[in-house]
């Protein structure tokens, strides 16, 4: 059975997606009254092989620096002898555990960045990155931080796999791509249908044919959704 976490009025589900199950429109409708959504994101059938326009970003197996090609290595080896990468802190809450990663410049041990990722049967899904901008340069430490993780739960921890989340809707996010390109993640497909309140669903329709008026971000992440994954017959 699924379980559900509110983040920013929408109901997605819990760690691990790869167990989510496909629900009914008056389930979701269920859902939303008792959590207080506007809209609920239905995943199901995680990493089919027929391409979908839902997918997860995913790495099941780690290869080492020799897997990279000649300029991730470079820059990933330039990372690790100028950063520290630690394992700083982990507990456990609702049966999932949360581990605290944290990177440090060597020259000085400052904090310039860190990461939030969860555990839940033996899957980890990277929630949280963050490098403060002006140690990016010359520092690699996205290269650093990536790679270690990768080494500890897929080599050393033998996790099933690690996972960047859902696919992005925002355009001017990379990372997705960035983990793609460099540090050889896939996508992994999977059925996705999104669910409305009634007021939302009514008003989607509407700003749906007027979006060119809204040029926000956040706004056109809104429409790319509901373009993809409203009234879906996946």
């Amino acid at each position: 059975m699924n379980k559900w976490v509110l983040q920013n009025h929408c109901l997605i589900p819990d760690v691990p997606f790869s167990s989510a199950e496909k629900i009914s429109q008056e389930k979701a409708s269920e859902l939303m009254a008792m959590k207080n959504a506007i809209l609920v994101r239905s995943i199901y059938n995680f990493d089919i092989k027929e391409p979908k326009e839902g997918w997860f970003i995913i790495k099941e197996s780690f290869g080492g620096i020799d897997e990279l090609s000649a300029s991730t290595k470079s820059k990933t080896r330039r990372g690790l002898k100028k950063c520290i990468v630690k394992l700083t802190n982990t507990y456990t809450k609702d049966e999932k555990q949360t581990d605290i990663w944290e990177v440090f410049l060597k020259e000085n041990e400052e904090k310039i960045g860190y990461s939030i990722n969860r555990i839940a049967e033996n899957e980890v899904f990277y929630e949280t990155f963050r490098i403060s901008k002006k140690y990016l340069k010359g520092n690699y430490p996205y290269y650093a931080l990536i790679y270690s993780m990768n080494e500890y739960y897929l080599s050393k921890k033998d996790y099933k796999f690690v996972c960047d989340g859902f696919r992005t809707m925002r355009e001017r996010s990379d990372i997705q791509k960035f983990l793609i390109d460099k540090f050889k993640f896939r996508k992994a497909y999977c059925n996705t249908m999104i669910y409305y309140n009634s007021s939302l669903s009514k008003m989607a329709k509407y700003l749906y044919a007027i979006r060119f008026f809204f040029p926000g971000e956040r706004a056109k992440a809104f429409f790319r959704q509901h373009r993809l994954f409203s009234n879906s017959k996946d």
